[in-house]
């Protein structure tokens, strides 16, 4: 007994756990994660251009960037069509410009992006618009739902996740012109015109990565390229800080000729022949690249060996890219209850990036004991109290760290940083463009703190397992594929048919039609679904918890996407501890099996004392 007093006086002394400093409270902790996000997020893409140096930009590695992978179909001649022409791009999908016919032999050919170069007397012009005159997405058949989205939002929503992007989509129907102008007259001088900021930006692209055009002529490329996450989302680029800037693409062009952001004389706009509905057609290709991963998603992840799939899931989500920081942990004293005592926690990462928890440690805890832990993940715009104390959302997260306390665990509880709306809506932004995401920030934190809990005398750092809701369903698909620490999962409120999710346009749940377009990852889909991370979680037990009337989905797709999830741990050889769990509720912690789930493949909370 007198053990046991002394070793509470210690816990409680100077209101803060033995071994780590008195943390400091500030107005809101997360709020101040956020800010250190931005902060290390600023820094890094003020640094790109050093970096850059380092990596000779190169045609293939900006087709990648910018999705302009597809094999076009092979020109052969325009097609007349009404006052105009018509070209192919890819596969079912077709352009339309007007062909203005110079007198004479034509002494060049130009393609001018909505507008008719007037001073080059005897050039022969192909005058066509792009995305922007296509109608509006709303109100078109078969979708499940009107979205006042601009055209190339919507489509940059389902074609990121696929590794395409709406600037690729219009450089290939650019290109697709210059592939049927060049066989027109190889050797005549091509030409590619531009007036505005973001058909310049696309002549830009099409002139660095076809050698073909002769010369860019381009005026008022206003658009700031070193900061995308001040443009409207669909300029969004995976690693374009990391890469590119205007600057370079200007040297790939070299040395051919580049008239840059300048006022190009004699230029008119004209209003360019009327268009077939080109965005539909880019959303139906997109649409039936999805479909097409239904089976070549599976075979991609079978030729995988373990280690290399991994690291490609880690690709997608971005690594951070610095050492962690020692491990030095601030605390302080925050819950003081009969069943359990509380800290905050803080800990530093790296630079201004933070982790920041409450961890939670059941009563009776004796000196030389070591407990098995839980680390349990809030949702969106949630924090660490929203698990444990009644009064916060108790119909969402059912004080769900709180019960795992009471039932012996040592619980800790993150805080992530997806909160605060457009706050981190904007860090996904600025991250993007450096090949970095939330999850790069999320992993590095959970890692962390992981490195901090397995060094407290209390924790068996062999029986650690982790249980999150909705977003915190997110990481668990997310962190512990590639983070072997957790040795138990349980994914609430989230698994899904996830490229179906993210881009279906018949179904209102969609992301394709909600706020949430930080939600994308780029070129996920064909290689990871929800089954496909599920099984680089194998062979650790995995449950899914799934609400009948959660609106996240529908159990349809929940149980088609967990039978691929069953199929990968049976292959592993391990078919029992893939388990899925349903009752009938909403989108909401239920617990009653996951937390026999989590004592079966745990073990009893408690450790014999040694």
């Amino acid at each position: 007994m007198m053990a046991e007093a002394m070793f509470t006086l210690l816990l409680f002394l100077g209101q803060a756990l033995p071994g780590t400093a008195l943390l400091q409270p500030v107005p809101d902790p997360a709020a101040r994660m956020l800010d250190g996000l931005h902060s290390y997020a600023d820094a890094r893409l003020r640094s790109a251009p050093a970096r850059r140096d380092g990596k000779p930009p190169s045609r293939e590695k900006l087709r990648e960037l910018i999705g302009a992978i597809d094999e076009r179909v092979p020109p052969a001649g325009f097609i007349p069509h009404g006052d105009g022409v018509q070209w192919p791009v890819v596969d079912g999908v077709v352009a339309t410009g007007r062909w203005i016919e110079a007198q004479g032999t034509p002494a060049c050919y130009q393609v001018a992006l909505s507008a008719d170069l007037q001073g080059k007397p005897g050039c022969a012009t192909l005058l066509t618009g792009l995305l922007e005159n296509s109608p509006a997405v709303a109100n078109q058949p078969r979708l499940g739902k009107q979205t006042e989205q601009p055209p190339r939002e919507f489509l940059y929503r389902m074609a990121y996740p696929m590794g395409r992007h709406p600037l690729g989509y219009e450089v290939q129907t650019v290109l697709a012109a210059v592939d049927n102008l060049a066989l027109r007259s190889p050797k005549r001088p091509l030409r590619l015109v531009a007036l505005g900021g973001h058909n310049s930006l696309v002549a830009l692209l099409a002139c660095a990565l076809d050698p073909r055009i002769d010369e860019c002529a381009i005026a008022n490329l206003d658009l700031d390229l070193s900061d995308l996450s001040r443009l409207p989302v669909q300029y969004n680029v995976w690693q374009w800080a990391e890469y590119f800037s205007r600057d370079r693409l200007a040297a790939m062009i070299a040395p051919r000729k580049l008239t840059l952001n300048t006022v190009i004389p004699g230029v008119a706009i004209v209003i360019p022949a009327s268009q077939p509905p080109l965005i539909r057609q880019w959303i139906d290709y997109t649409q039936r690249l999805i479909r097409e991963t239904t089976w070549q998603r599976p075979a991609w992840f079978a030729g995988q060996a373990r280690e290399q799939a991994r690291q490609a899931l880690a690709g997608v989500f971005g690594e951070f890219p610095d050492a962690l920081a020692p491990v030095r942990a601030e605390t302080r004293l925050r819950y003081q209850e009969k069943t359990y005592t509380g800290y905050e926690v803080r800990l530093p990462v790296s630079g201004p990036v933070e982790a920041y928890g409450h961890l939670l440690l059941p009563a009776g805890l004796k000196p030389g004991e070591k407990r098995a832990l839980v680390v349990t993940q809030h949702g969106l715009e949630g924090r660490p109290e929203d698990t444990i104390l009644p009064e916060k959302t108790r119909v969402v997260y059912d004080e769900f760290a709180r019960k795992l306390v009471e039932q012996g665990y040592i619980v800790y509880s993150p805080q992530n940083p997806y909160i605060l709306g457009e706050r981190f809506r904007n860090l996904q932004r600025k991250a993007n463009p450096l090949g970095l995401s939330l999850f790069s920030f999320i992993r590095a934190q959970h890692r962390q703190a992981l490195n901090w809990l397995e060094t407290l005398p209390f924790v068996d750092a062999q029986r650690i397992g982790y249980y999150g809701l909705s977003y915190g369903g997110v990481t668990a698909l997310r962190v512990p594929p590639l983070e072997p620490r957790y040795r138990v999962v349980v994914c609430s409120g989230n698994f899904n048919e996830w490229l179906w999710k993210l881009t279906s346009i018949e179904d209102s749940f969609s992301f394709m039609f909600t706020k949430e377009y930080e939600a994308f990852d780029w070129n996920l889909g064909p290689r990871f679904g929800h089954a496909e991370m599920a099984a680089l979680i194998a062979p650790r037990p995995f449950l899914v918890e799934r609400g009948h009337s959660d609106g996240v989905g529908i159990d349809e797709w929940v149980a088609y996407e967990f039978a691929k999830a069953k199929r990968y741990y049976a292959q592993a050889g391990v078919p029992e501890l893939a388990e899925i769990t349903y009752f009938d509720g909403p989108h909401r912690i239920h617990g009653d099996y996951a937390y026999g789930f989590i004592r079966k493949h745990l073990g009893e909370p408690v450790t014999k004392a040694f």
